[in-house]
């Protein structure tokens, strides 16, 4: 499993210490010495990284947001009833809720991308990506010898972060 970087960790130190608010990621990859123009990019790389999602988790976890926690939570949303007709049900709390799930399973992807055929252009897209689209169809995409991240070669300069 790889590692996080200085300038990684650093940003998580400092992000950490904003008790993981949302709001002040870009402020605290500024302040790890990302440039402001990248800081937004490279906020989201770091967070969608193996390594460093486990260390949030456990963060979540060291202030007592557990995932328990956060179900129970989820489930009060999905189950909410008016607070003016509490035989009725509370749609935007239960809307809320169902929103949350979508996001949670990757329902509704942000990007969708359709490549021609005979495309000339090469993509590079990591494996897990592929195994996520091949769970999901159902069907198997890659037909070829997977490589691990691990065992990947890199020219200089070109690692992935």
């Amino acid at each position: 499993m790889r590692q996080t970087t200085e300038r990684q960790n650093l940003f998580l130190k400092l992000w950490q210490a904003t008790g993981l608010d949302k709001t002040k990621a870009k402020e605290c990859a500024l302040r790890a010495g990302y440039s402001d123009g990248s800081s937004n990019g490279i906020v989201a790389q770091i967070l969608s990284s193996p390594v460093v999602r486990s260390q949030i988790l456990l963060e979540m976890e060291r202030q007592g947001i557990t995932v328990r926690k956060a179900v129970g939570v989820h489930k009060g949303l999905l189950n909410a009833k008016s607070v003016v007709h509490p035989t009725q049900p509370d749609h935007n709390a239960r809307a809320r809720g169902l929103s949350m799930f979508y996001q949670l399973v990757d329902a509704f992807p942000e990007k969708r991308v359709s490549i021609k055929e005979h495309s000339e252009k090469e993509f590079k897209i990591s494996i897990d990506v592929i195994r996520r689209a091949e769970q999901v169809t159902g069907e198997r995409i890659l037909d070829a010898e997977v490589v691990e991240p691990e065992e990947m070669v890199y020219e200089p300069g070109t690692e992935p972060i």
